[in-house]
């Protein structure tokens, strides 16, 4: 038995086990040997209390200052039109009622997003930008959780040429929150950067998205280049 030649597999997986984080190239290791190691940008740091074993903690701050992973995965070029990216996450607020969370950011510049941030009132909104600027604009429903609480999250899209053939969705532990269907161009916008974990990509924040960061941990981190 072989897997057939071609089929999409998972393009990363950051399991956030290191006991320490030093600002260096790959010093984030990718268990899946494709060669993405990502790199601790700020304060990020390496906590004990992981979902399974070890975490990723990004310290608060609602300023355009960064602590995050960069994963070094170009989102636009490694990914493309179809992918996926999936989490668990642990914000040290609760989720309605306190500053928002960027949770991850590819973004170049204000109008060619892409982006998850949890907003104040308990939303997720994951924004995606195809090459003409057409954005897609999932948003889910009120996610009333804890601070302190493991919580798992995942966002896909497929981004597709033709009348409402595009699809963005949000999942929270498992159960699909949020669902966006448009029509695009069916590619993304070349001006994405790397996917940047726990925090806004650089200072040009796009509108609604936020310059506060994570505020928490992440781990077990999977990014798939298919829906």
């Amino acid at each position: 038995w072989c897997v057939p030649s071609g089929t999409p597999t998972r393009l990363a997986e950051y399991r956030m086990d290191e006991y320490s984080y030093a600002g260096n190239t790959g010093e984030v290791s990718d268990s899946t040997g494709n060669g993405y190691g990502g790199v601790r940008v700020g304060s990020a740091s390496s906590n004990a209390g992981g979902y399974v074993c070890r975490a990723v903690d990004i310290p608060a701050n609602t300023s355009t200052a960064i602590s995050a992973v960069d994963t070094t995965i170009d989102v636009d070029s490694a990914l493309g039109a179809d992918g996926g990216i999936s989490f668990w996450y642990r914000g040290n607020n609760a989720w309605v009622s306190s500053p928002e969370a960027q949770l991850f950011d590819a973004s170049g510049s204000t109008n060619r997003p892409c982006f998850l941030t949890r907003k104040s009132n308990g939303v997720l909104r994951f924004v995606l930008s195809d090459s003409a600027g057409t954005l897609m604009d999932a948003q889910s429903s009120v996610r009333s959780i804890a601070a302190g609480t493991w919580t798992h999250i995942a966002v896909t899209w497929r981004l597709a040429s033709g009348t409402n053939q595009s699809t963005v969705r949000i999942y929270v532990n498992g159960v699909q929150v949020g669902v966006d269907t448009g029509t695009t161009n069916g590619s993304l916008d070349t001006s994405l950067l790397t996917l940047f974990l726990g925090d806004n990509r650089t200072t040009a924040i796009p509108s609604n998205a936020t310059s506060s960061s994570a505020n928490g941990r992440l781990d077990e981190v999977k990014v798939y280049n298919y829906e």
